[in-house]
């Protein structure tokens, strides 16, 4: 399975995560400091790209689908994770102890922990070296 088959950049989740949590496509655009189309083409995108609804659109506003909360699931757990990797190799290069064990989803672990080691051992050289 090519999971970058689709074409679906990083920041396309981002945009994902922050409309479904603002509930609003120009809310999202302005904290996401883009303009409001680029978020609906972003959106659009992933849509056309995964063959799925991820917000169901109306008058009223927008709600999230049982795909886009299924998805919602997931990014929100990609980004807890993330961040529980950065606060910790963070404290690693500070010396300081590393704050717990967590159990990663072996998707998560095969996807970016080979990234984000990749770009924190290059942040590192060019501070130390």
């Amino acid at each position: 399975m090519d999971i970058f088959k689709n074409n679906i950049d990083f920041n396309s989740y981002k945009t994902f995560y922050v409309v479904a949590k603002c509930k609003s496509f120009s809310k999202a655009s302005e904290e996401l400091n883009i303009s409001q189309p680029a978020v609906s083409i972003a959106i659009k995108k992933m849509e056309d790209n995964l063959d799925v609804t991820l917000f169901k659109r109306d008058k009223k506003g927008i709600e999230l689908t049982e795909t886009g909360k299924q998805l919602l699931f997931y990014v929100e757990s990609i980004i807890n994770t993330l961040f529980f990797i950065v606060v910790n190799i963070l404290a690693i290069f500070n010396n300081k102890s590393v704050l717990s064990y967590m159990p990663i989803n072996p998707i998560i672990s095969i996807l970016f922990i080979p990234f984000l080691l990749i770009c924190c051992s290059s942040c590192v050289c060019s501070t130390i070296c």
